[in-house]
Order: C-alpha cells, then structure tokens, then sequence
C-alpha cells in the first residue's frame, strides 16, 4: 500500500501569485525565496524514494501525512509501515555546513556567508512521533515508531552529527540495523488497517497564501502568461490566443489562467471577473467559461462559474513554469 508524494500547495499558490503580482512589488524577492524554499524541500522529498527502494523487505510507504490531532494537525514527510515497527523519516534539502544543536533544540545552516536557524528537526520529528503514538494508541494500535532525520543533498556536510541524522544512502543500512534489534519484537499484523486509517484521516494542507502575505486584489495584474516565452500578455486572436512577444498560438491558454485564479482567488467566477482577468470582452469571456462546462449557479447577471480543478494533478505547468523561468534568469544573468 502506498501513499503519493503530495505537491505542496502552497508551492503553487506561490507561483501563481508570482505570475500576476504587480511589477516591481515589494513582495516579490520574498516569493522568490519562498518558491525556492518550498521547492527545495519538494524535490528533496522526491529523492528519497530511490533509496527507500534499497529497502528490500515489504513495507507500505505512505508520503507526505498531514493528519487532524486535538486542535492542530501532525505531519511526517514519509512513514515506512514495516514488519515490526514504523519509521517515521524528516526529509531536509540543505546545502552547505549544517550544525545540530539537539539539546538546545537548534540547526544552524552555514551556507554563502550566511547563516540561519532552524528548529531541530530531531526535536520536530521525535515530537511527530510522540503524536503518532498517541493517534495510534486512541484507535487501538499499540506500535513501537522510530524516527531518522535524513539529509539528502549531496553538497551538505553535517556538524556534531546524531545517530538519528543520517545520510540518504545509508538509510537502508541503518534499517537492517534496527530489523535486527527488534527481531524478538511481536510482528504487526494490522499493517493494512493502520495504512488505510492514516491514509483515509490524511488531508492537504490549503493555506491562505493572500492572508499570510499580507496581499489583496489590487496587488495583481491581469492578463494571462504565454507558456513559451512566459511574457504577459497573449491577446485573443480568432479562435486562439497569440503571444505578442515570441508570436506562439494557443488555443487554451485561459485554461491556465483560470487554474491560476482558482488558487489565488477560490473556485468561483463570473462573467466580468473573468474578463478581467483574461483582457477581452465579456462575450469572449462568457464563451469560454461556458465551453469549458463549468457548474453554473445564480441566473442572468448573477451567474456564478465553479472551477473545480484538482490540485494534485491539474497544476504540473505551474511547476515547469517555475522551472524554466529559473533557467531563463540564469541565463539571463550569465549575460
């Protein structure tokens, strides 16, 4: 039984806000260290599968929970169900000179002249363990949970390094390690109960991206982004739009805007907003609204467009977006 990597949504939201933010906004190189952050992080999480895979024993593997505990929720990045016991993996992406500080609860990252700090994260993860027991224990299941810190990029270097913080390629070792000293442990054979509870309880975090940057909707721009040249803004042309800086034809370039619009600004649209948004007239935007046969409520002036658009699956142009408006800017800066 597995458990997919989820996309961070906050990852896109950022993104797509960055794609409509006002020139020269001063929230601007904020995105861009978030989006680089967010993103960091997200690929980290993706790398870690080729080394699970070294694995050799069955295990369900269940990515990225985010579960409903008492006020808040708990989160673990990858929890691998094994024969005998859980292990709950924290995944890190950091560069560079990384010093752990456990007793006083502290990472610190040495990296281009500069330093942050962070909370340990064998404090975060032993704390995601303690709550996963306890979640556990509520619903009957009596588990013993270990807990690893991995670091998987290649260009980190670990300081006053723990016995939980490891290196992704000896992650398998380190299994075997723990397989052997549970071996007189009783084995867990409510493995596929314990997996679909944590799987059906998991849900995707969906913050409120406008509310903690402090931003509103003057702060954005219309018109939508060419997915070739990423230039604002293509014009409606006949049946398509044409992109007045490179000249590429699209045919569903307003599909994107309105994905966008969804994450910025929630699932309903009218007519005029629409409009807006896209640069054209309303009778343009009335067709396009209705051929891509959105669920309407409200009547005549009041009709109200639901964009019903899956975060997890309807979202991966935002991530080639951002992937190549980051080559584009360093080709660009190579100039």
């Amino acid at each position: 039984m597995e458990k997919p990597h989820v996309i961070p949504v906050k990852l896109l939201k950022l993104i797509a806000a960055k794609r409509y933010i006002r020139r020269k906004h001063p929230i601007i190189p904020t995105f861009e260290q978030d989006i680089a952050s967010y993103s960091s992080g997200y690929q980290g999480e993706l790398s870690i599968d080729f080394h699970i895979n070294h694995i050799l024993d069955p295990y369900h593997k269940l990515h990225n929970l985010y579960i409903p505990f008492k006020t808040w929720h708990f989160e673990i990045d990858t929890l691998l169900l094994l024969e005998k016991f859980l292990l709950a993996l924290e995944i890190k992406n950091l560069r560079g000179d990384v010093y752990l500080e456990h007793e006083a609860g502290i990472m610190r990252q040495s990296y281009q002249n500069e330093e942050k700090r962070y909370q340990c994260p064998i404090v975060q993860v032993e704390k995601q363990a303690r709550q996963l027991n306890h979640w556990l224990n509520h619903r009957g299941h009596k588990v013993p949970v270990e807990t690893l810190v991995v670091f998987v990029n290649p260009n980190v270097k670990l300081h006053n390094q723990h016995p939980k913080t490891i290196y992704p390629y000896v992650l398998s070792h380190i299994y075997y390690k723990l397989k052997n000293h549970y071996r007189n442990a009783p084995t867990i054979k409510n493995r596929d109960e314990i997996a679909s509870q944590l799987i059906k309880a998991s849900t995707i975090p969906n913050p409120d991206v406008l509310s903690q940057y402090q931003l509103t909707f003057d702060d954005f721009e219309p018109g939508g982004i060419c997915e070739n040249c990423l230039q604002k803004s293509p014009k409606r042309q006949g049946w398509g739009w044409v992109c007045p800086s490179c000249h590429n034809k699209s045919l569903n370039n307003h599909i994107h805007t309105f994905k966008d619009l969804q994450l910025l600004f929630g699932p309903e649209i009218t007519t005029t907003e629409a409009a807006y948004w896209l640069q054209t007239s309303t009778e343009v935007a009335r067709y396009l609204l209705k051929k891509e046969n959105y669920r309407k409520s409200g009547s005549h002036k009041r009709i109200k467009y639901h964009l019903n658009y899956n975060s997890q699956t309807d979202y991966q142009y935002l991530l080639d977006y951002n992937k190549n408006f980051y080559k584009m800017t360093l080709v660009t800066s190579s100039d």
